[in-house]
């Protein structure tokens, strides 16, 4: 199971498939203040999170808003994903209600004259289309070695939201992270298999503080909030109840419990190929995977407020120390299972 999140780039003066008929877009003179463009709309598909989980959908929606002002003649929408079965017939209303395309979003090329750009995914093929994937398990690491040096239990645990090779890069990359550097440590594993099931996420904490785990790691989208409320609800105390975020700094919303959170520059990336495709510069065909070195994920700069001051300095010599290693290619950081049961740190 792979998560979505689609971002269809249409430019309604070009489109003509079976099937559609191209609205009628009336010219308007250009203003000198704003940029020449043929666009008329641009439309992002969320995935099951919701518009504001607080995470992915969230931060993707955030970075096309941030061309609205830029752009006022191009419309910028977005149509919510309840299911996965949601998907696919989403995509077709985006472009034009009553197209129709392959489930899973396999092929493209029946709408070649649409543009596509897709994030978290790197296998699907066709020259209409820009993927971009990127390299959590790079930054998934250093949150693990945050984690290993911040539990007193030696027990921390990662959540997952659908199970899949996108979030197993997030918990190998982690795993590795705590054995880097608490070898002792054991990690504890689950999946709420949904990208929006709040209690769920809540449960699983629940679970794992019961058992002594003091440091939970969530990459589960909005199911994450539960994992907040299971260690607010437990307050701090002196050995800590910990949680870290994902995709953006989620510090606000549980301030007392959040050691840090992983960035994953998603708006950013929505915005920058939205505004090459309404500047005619649409990269169709490529495929990008964007890491540490293009600072397209870490962890948030408010960590160095939030780590706690016994272990701060420590912490961030490691990060430091291993960043260079990741970036001149002397540590390799797993991404699949398969990598990780091979890797010595």
């Amino acid at each position: 199971m792979k998560k979505l999140l689609v971002l269809l780039m249409v430019a309604l003066l070009a489109m003509s498939f079976a099937g559609c008929t191209p609205e009628a877009v009336p010219d308007e003179p250009d203003t000198p203040d704003t940029p020449a463009t043929t666009v008329s709309k641009v439309t992002m598909v969320t995935d099951t999170g919701g518009i504001n989980d607080e995470s992915f959908n969230q931060s993707a929606w955030e970075g096309l808003q941030s061309l609205m002002d830029k752009y006022p003649d191009v419309t910028f929408d977005y149509i919510l994903s309840v299911n996965e079965a949601d998907y696919a017939p989403n995509m077709c209303a985006a472009v034009e209600n009553g197209s129709s395309i392959r489930p899973w979003l396999q092929d493209f090329t029946a709408m070649p004259d649409a543009k596509f750009g897709i994030i978290d995914v790197n296998w699907l093929s066709g020259d209409n289309l820009m993927q971009y994937s990127f390299k959590e398990h790079e930054s998934t690491l250093l949150a693990g070695i945050v984690a290993g040096y911040a539990t007193k239990s030696n027990k921390v645990a990662f959540i997952g939201g659908m199970s899949g090779d996108l979030i197993k890069k997030f918990e190998v990359g982690f795993r590795a992270g705590v054995k880097l550097v608490n070898p002792d440590a054991t990690i504890d594993v689950a999946y709420t298999e949904s990208w929006s099931d709040v209690q769920k996420g809540k449960e699983l904490a629940s679970a794992f503080y019961d058992q002594g785990i003091d440091v939970i790691y969530h990459a589960s989208g909005q199911c994450g909030l539960g994992v907040f409320q299971a260690a607010t609800e437990r307050g701090t105390g002196p050995e800590g109840f910990w949680a870290i975020g994902t995709d953006r700094d989620q510090h606000p919303l549980a301030p007392d419990n959040i050691l840090t959170s992983v960035m994953k520059q998603v708006g950013g990336v929505m915005a920058t190929y939205t505004e090459d495709f309404i500047n005619g510069t649409f990269d169709g065909g490529s495929v990008k995977s964007l890491g540490l070195a293009e600072g397209a994920v870490g962890l948030v700069p408010s960590s160095v407020d939030t780590i706690p001051a016994d272990i701060k300095d420590a912490v961030f010599a490691k990060i430091d120390e291993v960043t260079e290693q990741i970036l001149n290619g002397d540590l390799v950081v797993p991404s699949t299972e398969a990598e990780f049961e091979a890797w010595t740190p």
